[in-house]
């Protein structure tokens, strides 16, 4: 009887790792899980572009940085092309120009980036324990960009009208955020693949009108989802559209 007992146990052991494995691969990537919920969510895994070669500095000509940016890299320690791992967006609204985004930016930010934040902000703050930074909007200067240094791996930039839930919420990181991570993300983990990935509730987003998916190819599609993974043969890009019936799919497809 007690052989028997801690064969049980052994296979109840085996069987929680094989699915503790499971659920850590199909694991959004850092900067996805601690993003917080939207209509549409957008990962790009900047560290898998850097080994192609595919990060060109910003409006860069034949290559080269544009002095503002130069000036920027100079000024902050953080060039992108260089430190930049991961950025994954949630946004709520129409996707081209949304009310309210969040961004989570994973790679590699120094003391001297904490410097440039705090020498630039319109105000510094603190967020649940979390010191952050206040910057005047960009398309909307009157909603306010409020941007934390979770910690020297992660950046969070968000135009949230009430900045500290989503600030907290990041901030708790392992394992509680990743609970909670967006319903939109079906794509597997990042790791080893995975060039990006976009997905849109296209029915949510009818229903609040912040776009009209009245007419085809949107008829009846609940969910979008669009996938770029890299393999020996190149890049290969899928879509997927959930819809509510088969006829649908097929006015769809």
């Amino acid at each position: 009887m007690k052989l028997r007992g801690r064969l049980i146990v052994a296979a109840a052991l085996a069987a929680g790792v094989v699915l503790v494995g499971l659920a850590w691969w199909r694991l959004p990537p850092p900067a996805v899980r601690r993003l917080p919920e939207g209509q549409t969510v957008v990962y790009v895994n900047a560290a898998l572009l850097r080994r192609a070669q595919a990060l060109i500095p910003a409006a860069s000509l034949a290559g080269t940085p544009a002095p503002e940016y130069q000036a920027f890299v100079q000024e902050s320690g953080f060039d992108y092309t260089r430190d930049l791992d991961g950025l994954g967006i949630s946004a709520i609204g129409s996707p081209p120009a949304p009310e309210q985004a969040t961004a989570i930016l994973s790679g590699r930010f120094s003391p001297q980036f904490a410097a440039y934040l705090r020498r630039h902000a319109r105000r510094a703050l603190q967020l649940d324990g979390v010191e952050a930074y206040e910057f005047p909007g960009w398309a909307r200067p009157q909603q306010a960009i409020t941007v934390a240094l979770l910690d020297g791996n992660t950046l969070l930039a968000t135009n949230a009208p009430v900045a500290e839930p989503v600030v907290a919420r990041a901030a708790r990181g392992w394992p509680a955020a990743w609970l909670q991570a967006p319903r939109l993300w079906s794509g597997g983990s990042a790791a080893p693949t995975l060039v990006a990935y976009a997905a849109s509730d296209i029915r949510e987003l009818a229903a609040t009108r912040a776009l009209d998916w009245s007419q085809p190819p949107f008829l009846g599609v609940n969910l979008l989802r669009l996938r770029a993974a890299a393999d020996s043969g190149g890049l290969e890009v899928t879509a997927t559209a959930d819809t509510s019936s088969a006829a649908e799919a097929a006015a769809d497809s």
